[in-house]
């Protein structure tokens, strides 16, 4: 099961790397702008992420493009209704995470893209019209997945962590001009098989800490910060960690405190754990989102009530299963749907697309190349699909 599960996907991984090899670091020249890669690509769209990108009041989505691709697929939100067509932009092989940011004080929100296969983290700077400059790669350990953005040395500028499968972090400080410096890799300790990270201060230090899921040993790692761009090792959980795969830091009963949630691939639930304020959580409580080999997941209020809801992309039967909030930090049963495609390794990423004041979904179909768009209608259900091609 371990071995089926694995974030490697040992054949496409393969393929992708011979396809997709050769990554070079591209010199940058003001206010450039990457070209769409003209080679066909096989993408399956896999991790999002969502911000307004060209400033024009609706958020947008970029897309990592996982299966066979080398780049990222950028949807900016057409403001008459849905989205634009898909632009490519070329990174390292086998993009995995998108984090979105300011890396260079410019007020123009900027790209970082893991890149699985060649072992690099690529930066595209924004040009704050929705497109961006020609990759920048920096090393990292072997096979970044994950990508967490935050200041952890306090000097003003965003930083960068990669969760590897190596299995290691690896973290660039940055200089405040879009530039890293070499990375320091920091061991996990035998936390073996990373399917997602985060960043929280959990025990109130006023210092960003790390979290980690091992999916493969079934441990859940927190990594607390000293403040000056080093981290403690790791305090390890098993508890609520059963094949921890993906996994988010929210505070989800509203006390002010980030709480962890995890999705457990082969007990089918989404386990959470509420912190006491020091660092410490309170027993895990697992949900069953039931649906098969539950992947990625979003937390936002969707039917308006105050409470935090539940949105979980179940890959192994391509479902879509919610969860409501029916007290500060307690979920209800689920319900669940179709996804709109094949093996929806994507998070349902929650925003509203068409400004409304309901939250709407989009969720990538890694296995059948298309992402999935629903308009909400804010009792916690949602519209008829609308497909785009990624």
């Amino acid at each position: 099961m371990e071995e089926r599960m694995s974030r490697t996907l040992r054949v496409i991984g393969a393929l992708g790397a011979l396809v997709l090899a050769g990554n070079t670091i591209v010199a940058l020249g003001a206010g450039s702008t990457a070209s769409a890669d003209p080679l066909p690509q096989l993408v399956g769209p896999a991790v999002p992420a969502v911000a307004d990108l060209d400033g024009d009041g609706y958020p947008d989505v970029v897309f990592s493009d996982f299966l066979l691709g080398g780049g990222i697929s950028v949807f900016l939100t057409d403001p008459a209704g849905g989205f634009k067509p898909a632009v490519h932009y070329p990174t390292g092989a086998q993009a995995d995470y998108v984090a979105i940011a300011d890396l260079n004080h410019d007020n123009v929100l900027d790209l970082v893209v893991t890149n699985f296969s060649s072992n690099t983290v690529s930066i595209l700077l924004g040009n704050g019209d929705g497109t961006f400059a020609p990759a920048v790669d920096y090393r990292t350990d072997l096979a970044p997945g994950a990508v967490v953005v935050g200041d952890f040395d306090k000097d003003g500028n965003l930083d960068i962590a990669t969760s590897n499968q190596a299995p290691s972090w690896s973290v660039l400080l940055g200089n405040g001009d879009g530039t890293f410096r070499p990375a320091t890799n920091i061991s996990t300790q035998l936390g073996i098989g990373s399917g997602s990270a985060d960043l929280a201060d959990f025990d109130g230090d006023g210092n960003l800490d790390l979290l980690r899921g091992n999916y493969i040993n079934s441990t859940i790692q927190i990594y607390r910060g000293r403040g000056d761009g080093t981290f403690e090792p790791p305090t390890t959980m098993r508890d609520g960690a059963g094949m921890a795969w993906y996994g988010m830091a929210r505070d989800i009963n509203g006390d002010g405190k980030p709480d962890i949630l995890f999705s457990n691939l082969a007990a089918g639930t989404v386990t959470t754990l509420i912190n006491n304020g020091d660092g410490t959580f309170a027993p895990a409580r697992a949900y069953p989102t039931g649906g098969l080999l539950p992947q990625c997941f979003d937390v936002a209020d969707i039917n308006g009530d105050g409470l935090p809801d539940l949105v979980v992309a179940n890959a192994g039967d391509s479902s879509i299963s919610v969860l409501l909030g029916t007290a500060p930090g307690v979920f209800g049963p689920p319900h669940t749907f179709p996804s709109g495609g094949l093996f929806p390794l994507s998070t349902p990423i929650l925003a509203d697309f068409n400004q409304d004041g309901k939250l709407d979904m989009v969720i990538g179909n890694t296995g059948t190349g298309n992402i999935t768009l629903r308009y909400g209608n804010g009792d916690g259900t949602f519209g008829d699909p609308i497909q785009y091609q990624a």
